[in-house]
C-alpha cells in the first residue's frame, strides 16, 4: 500500500486541478442531451428493460455501457439517475487521469507523466464534460485503459497475466461508443503491422521470441474482439432488432428532420 501511494501520489495534482476546474467553472454542464441516456438508465433500473415511454424496446442512447453504468449506480446507491450522472462523469474523468499517468509511465519518467496528465486535466472539452452527465469521460476512461493494457504487455515478461483484462476492456470499448469496433479493429491491425515489420528485421533469436510473444498477445486481443462483436451484434438483433452499426433513435429522427 505504501509502495502504491509513493508511486501514484503525483497524479493527485492533476486530479485536484480537474475536479477544481470542472466543479467551479461547469457545475451544470450537459443539461439537455444527458437526459436521453438518463431515461434509458432509469427504465433499465426500474423495469429491468431498456424501453421507450410506450414500452417499446428502443436503444435511445449512443452508449449502452453508459446506460448500464448509470443503472447500476442508481440501483446500488440512494441517488437518482440524474444525480448519479454528473458523479459518474467526474469519477470517470478522475480515473482517466490515473490511466493517463500509468500509460505515460510506460514510456517516460514520472514527472513527464504528470505533465502529460496535467495537459489532459486542463483541456477545455474534457473539463466541461467531466460534469456533463454524458459518456464523454467514460469513453475516454475506457479508451485510455484499453491503450494501457494493450501496450503494457509489450514491456513485460512472459509470465505476466493480462488475458483476463481483454475480456472486460474490449467489450466495454465496443459498448461505450458505436464506432468503438472500427477504431479497435484499426488499432489492432496497425499495431500488428508495425510489430510484424519490426520482427522481420530482428537478428537476435531472443528478441525474435519476444516479438512473436507480442504477436501472439495481439492475436488474443483480436479473438476477443471478434467474439465480443459477435455477441453484441447478436444481442442487439435479438433485443432491439438493430444491427451492429447503430444510430440512436434521436439522432436518426434528427437526420430525417434535417433532410
Amino acid at each position: 500500500m505504501i509502495r502504491l501511494a509513493a508511486m501514484y501520489w503525483p497524479v493527485l495534482i492533476p486530479i485536484a486541478v480537474l475536479v477544481g476546474l470542472s466543479t467551479a467553472l461547469f457545475p451544470s454542464a450537459g443539461r439537455d442531451d444527458a437526459y436521453i441516456t438518463y431515461w434509458a438508465a432509469y427504465a433499465l433500473g426500474e423495469f429491468g428493460e431498456i424501453v421507450n415511454l410506450n414500452g417499446e424496446r428502443l436503444e435511445q442512447s449512443s452508449s449502452l455501457l453508459h446506460v448500464i453504468v448509470l443503472a447500476v449506480a442508481s440501483w446500488l446507491t440512494p441517488l437518482s439517475v440524474a444525480s448519479a450522472g454528473p458523479i459518474v462523469s467526474l469519477l470517470s474523468g478522475v480515473l482517466t487521469l490515473v490511466y493517463t499517468y500509468r500509460l505515460a509511465g510506460l514510456m517516460v519518467p514520472r514527472w513527464y507523466g504528470v505533465m502529460a496528465t496535467m495537459i489532459v486535466a486542463t483541456v477545455a472539452p474534457f473539463v466541461y464534460w467531466s460534469t456533463g452527465g454524458l459518456e464523454g469521460t467514460l469513453s475516454a476512461l475506457v479508451a485510455t485503459a484499453l491503450m494501457y493494457y494493450l501496450i503494457d504487455p509489450l514491456h513485460l515478461s512472459k509470465g505476466h497475466k493480462s488475458k483476463w483484462v481483454m475480456i472486460v476492456v474490449v467489450p466495454a470499448y465496443i459498448l461505450v461508443r458505436p464506432e468503438g469496433i472500427f477504431v479497435l479493429t484499426a488499432l489492432l491491425i496497425g499495431t500488428f503491422t508495425v510489430v510484424r515489420a519490426r520482427a522481420i528485421s530482428v537478428e537476435s533469436l531472443e528478441r525474435l521470441e519476444e516479438y512473436f510473444l507480442v504477436l501472439r498477445r495481439l492475436l488474443w486481443w483480436a479473438l476477443v474482439l471478434i467474439g465480443s462483436s459477435v455477441a453484441i451484434f447478436g444481442f442487439r438483433i435479438l433485443y432491439f432488432g438493430l444491427s451492429l452499426i447503430h444510430i440512436s433513435e434521436p439522432t436518426r429522427l434528427g437526420m430525417i428532420s434535417y433532410a
